[in-house]
């Protein structure tokens, strides 16, 4: 699902440095793996509210201040992406609650919408919750709470967490367990694994 390892690791790198012409071979390479993450996480009636043009845009934005930061390669730079394309979500849920100010809340399944063969989007509402439970997560085991973020907000597989993360793939494995079975327990829902 990644781009090439090599040539984006490399635009990272010239990126960082100033290069003008990486940032937009950059965009090239990377925008449309954004864009088709942000098309998996929203629902249909997500889309009536919020675009994927503009969640990924948005994304994007705020990727691009991120200039300082030391990408290690383009795993590290998924991994990164994952966190802000959750932190856009969440924002613009928040700023579409806030308008309606007191709107009825409904449960959702995470583990249906997370499971690796099956890879439905969210409701919105239910983005918060979600949120939540990987804040309280966050607190208990952090780097599960990393593996969950990256497999559901940037797509990547287990392999593709083990190299971003820098941890065995037994290790990466054991929390996203560990993960699903915290995540039942937050909302109280089953969970695949």
């Amino acid at each position: 699902m990644l781009p090439n390892r090599n040539d984006v690791t490399q635009l990272l790198v010239r990126w960082r440095q100033g290069d003008a012409n990486a940032e937009s071979a950059l965009m090239d390479a990377v925008y449309p793996v954004l864009k088709q993450i942000a098309a998996q996480r929203m629902s249909k009636r997500d889309a009536a509210v919020f675009s994927v043009t503009e969640l990924v845009n948005e994304s994007y934005l705020r990727l691009a201040d991120q200039r300082e930061v030391a990408f290690a390669n383009r795993a590290h730079f998924f991994a990164i992406s994952a966190r802000v394309i959750r932190r856009v979500l969440i924002d613009q849920v928040r700023e579409r609650l806030a308008e309606k100010r007191g709107a009825d809340w409904e449960h959702v399944s995470l583990g249906h919408a997370i499971d690796e063969t099956d890879r439905k989007a969210l409701a919105s509402d239910d983005l918060l919750a979600i949120d939540q439970a990987l804040i309280n997560l966050e607190a208990v085991q952090p780097r599960a709470a990393k593996v969950v973020e990256m497999r559901y907000f940037a797509g990547m597989t287990l392999e593709e967490v083990a190299e971003a993360s820098g941890m065995s793939l037994t290790t990466v494995k054991r929390d996203w367990q560990f993960a699903m079975a915290f995540l039942h327990d937050q909302l109280g829902e089953s969970a695949k694994t």
